[in-house]
């Protein structure tokens, strides 16, 4: 598995775990679905600024946010 899906992998487990569908992520986040399912896809590469959004909606602690995207 390459490392592209590995995070995403991650970041759906997170997201189940915190009952939040992409639908969900794409509402509290502001951003289109085909926004959201672009990066899922790995079409799109997550940037900075979307992974401190995320951080944030997700409310995810810093070793979380590390573990899902610097691991």
């Amino acid at each position: 598995m390459n490392d592209k899906k590995k995070v995403v992998v991650k970041l759906e487990s997170y997201m189940k775990l915190k009952d939040i569908s992409k639908q969900n992520l794409a509402k509290k986040w502001k951003k289109s679905e085909a926004y959201i399912y672009r990066r899922f896809s790995g079409e799109v590469e997550f940037s900075l600024t979307d992974i401190e959004d995320i951080f944030s909606i997700l409310q995810l602690s810093k070793d979380e946010a590390c573990d899902i995207f610097f691991n």
